[in-house]
């Protein structure tokens, strides 16, 4: 976080309780992460102790440390007998990293604030309850909403089993979508196109119709915005696809969901029947 959006960020929240400011601020340095955590959720978390933050982490992708032993290490042997804040509920279970909770426990962590609970069923209380056992005063439920809101995607597929769908459309003023000619180049604004190409950078997919292919040519990457990933593109046609487009050359693999029946195909292709 730079200093004058660090300033802005206290000016804004200043009225916070002091639960409140830190998740807060979890939750802005847990979106360093954006792009490149998926499947896991966007976490972030510090250490506080004396009123003074003497530790800092996020997690910044799947198979490396969580925020919270990002955090602890930063702080170093400072983090003994400290506050720990975290957006969301440690784990508690041995996955692709150690869990959590034992790392937390074995630093002498005085008490833990978390945002909101973690819906994963292999989580869900069991951090919780694991940190109380062994004597850690621990309170849930700060900025709630903020912190789902943040991991949507994340709270969606495991609370309703499904996964989390974005629309993007550019509509002009009288509700269309193109010129008269048929050109949409460009509709939106440049801050707009910044937007769409963030949150590009943000979900697993991207799908297109063929109308769009045919007429924009388009890369799908999300060269507007910086991210660590690129979603995989999926092409829904019923018609015959030229894989001469922009879009086959410059991707590893690409979802095509058509009734079409193709004798050749790219090998990054991979054909969906529907």
């Amino acid at each position: 976080m730079r200093k004058e959006n660090l300033l802005n960020f206290l000016q804004q929240y200043h009225s916070d309780s002091k639960e409140e400011f830190f998740i807060r601020l979890c939750l802005e340095i847990a979106k360093f992460g954006e792009g490149s955590t998926s499947p896991n959720p966007l976490v972030g978390a510090i250490l506080v102790k004396n009123g003074r933050i003497i530790g800092i982490g996020y997690h910044k992708a799947p198979g490396l440390p969580h925020a919270e032993r990002n955090a602890i290490d930063d702080a170093g042997k400072e983090a003994k007998g400290a506050d720990l804040y975290v957006n969301l509920e440690p784990c508690p279970h041995f996955g692709r990293t150690p869990p959590c909770v034992d790392y937390i426990i074995k630093n002498e962590i005085k008490r833990v604030f978390i945002g909101t609970k973690d819906p994963n069923p292999i989580v869900n209380g069991k951090g919780i309850k694991k940190l109380r056992e062994a004597g850690i005063k621990v309170r849930v439920g700060i900025l709630e909403e903020e912190c789902r809101d943040l991991n949507r995607k994340y709270f969606t597929f495991y609370e309703k089993k499904k996964i989390f769908v974005a629309l993007k459309l550019s509509l002009s003023l009288d509700g269309k979508i193109a010129n008269y000619k048929g050109s949409s180049k460009w509709i939106s604004s440049k801050s707009a196109r910044v937007y769409a190409h963030k949150l590009r950078g943000e979900f697993d997919l991207i799908g297109i119709g063929s109308g769009t292919l045919f007429k924009d040519n388009p890369s799908l990457f999300p060269y507007l915005y910086f991210s660590y990933s690129n979603p995989i593109p999926v092409i829904i046609s019923t018609k015959k696809i030229d894989f001469k487009k922009k879009i086959f050359k410059v991707h590893k693999k690409i979802f095509l969901a058509t009734s079409y029946e193709y004798k050749e195909k790219p090998e990054n292709v991979e054909i969906i029947k529907v």
